[in-house]
């Protein structure tokens, strides 16, 4: 069976995507690459990381609407009748078994031109506030997944399906079985901004750092993206922490290692990051971007603290309640063990077998009613 994958832009549409291309090529017959391919845009993340990953990656000319005035505006509406042309070209040269949709504004040209071509079609919503491609492109799919109920209902259709979002072998296959931190020990702390880093977070940290290390015995792992490594090395450096108790790095490729090694995290509230910390059963503090599309962080980071499983402490009161929140769990480290407890109930280990079966079974219906 053969997968297109049409969307991305981001780290919270793609890394799912991706999990799910790397679940697929081992359970199809061929074990083949060959047998996955993406439709994104030159400008997303994906023009990147899919031919890093070893999958074929098509072009269409769309761009979002959202964020634009004016004239952008009117060029991304002009563009979508041809980039639709472009993906119907794709969709009869390829002639994908089934059609899956990750979000971005790439998804709404590629779904659509499944649709005309009558191929199975899923997409996935992976946010609490679902995208605008993803709202369009409802009323058409067959089937909608997406980790939270209240989404599901939003789109008020009987195709949805709840699921966790799929995340990453590498991580499905650390089999984690994390023990709490027993408050004795150093206390690790791992800081993400997601993909590319935050920078607020990152400033927000290094000015704290030195409050952090007079609670005790804890040791701080720091992705701050490519952008910030330097300035916040330095920022750490000038507060003689650096080194022993800190550590920096632009980017983490280990990510399994670095969430096993870890007893706290500090991140953003994409997507993927938590479907990541859900999978890792990690206990986290929550920190949504303020600016992200229709504050869609902020509604993650909502529905994912009401399992137990993180808290949520929004940007601009970081600054104020970081110290006293890791305070706090240093005094109690049995509120640390009920959230990786909470973290436990969600499943996430399952979804990219689960989100495989639902595409197959779809592919077999359609198959018998033609």
């Amino acid at each position: 069976m053969k997968l297109m994958v049409a969307g991305g832009g981001t780290g919270g549409h793609l890394f799912p995507a991706i999990a799910v291309a790397d679940y697929w090529t081992t359970q199809t017959p061929s074990n083949q690459k060959q047998d996955v391919f993406f439709v994104g845009t030159k400008y997303g993340l994906e023009a990147r990381l899919v031919p890093s990953a070893g999958y074929r990656l098509y072009t269409v000319s769309q761009s979002g609407f959202k964020r634009k005035n004016g004239w952008a505006r009117l060029v991304s509406f002009f563009q979508v009748p041809w980039s639709l042309i472009q993906a119907l070209w794709i969709v009869y040269r390829e002639r994908p078994d089934v059609a899956f949709g990750v979000g971005g504004y790439a998804s709404l040209p590629g779904i659509l031109a499944a649709f005309i071509a009558r191929i199975p079609t899923v997409i996935l919503e992976p946010n609490a506030a679902p995208g605008l491609a993803n709202r369009l492109l409802a009323p058409l799919v067959d089937k909608i997944i997406s980790p939270y109920q209240e989404v599901i209902d939003c789109f008020k259709s009987k195709k949805g399906c709840v699921l966790p979002v799929p995340v990453r072998a590498s991580l499905l296959s650390a089999c984690f079985k994390p023990k709490p931190w027993q408050g004795q020990g150093v206390f690790r702390i791992l800081v993400l901004g997601g993909s590319l880093g935050a920078r607020d977070i990152n400033q927000i940290l290094s000015a704290l750092a030195v409050q952090l290390y007079a609670l005790g015995d804890i040791d701080v792992t720091h992705q701050t993206g490519t952008q910030d490594e330097l300035k916040i090395k330095m920022a750490y450096e000038s507060q003689g922490i650096l080194g022993e108790r800190i550590h920096v790095h632009a980017f983490i490729s280990d990510m399994a290692a670095a969430y096993a090694e870890t007893d706290l995290v500090i991140c953003r509230a994409g997507a993927s990051t938590l479907a990541e910390l859900a999978c890792v059963k990690k206990p986290a503090i929550l920190v949504p971007l303020p600016t992200a599309t229709d504050n869609h962080q902020l509604k993650n980071a909502m529905a994912y603290a009401r399992t137990g499983a993180a808290i949520v402490v929004e940007q601009k009161n970081l600054q104020k309640e970081l110290v006293n929140r890791v305070s706090h769990f240093l005094r109690e480290p049995e509120q640390l063990a009920h959230m990786m407890q909470c973290a436990d109930t969600l499943q996430a280990h399952r979804s990219t077998a689960e989100f495989f079966k639902v595409c197959v079974s779809l592919v077999n219906s359609c198959t018998s009613l033609k």
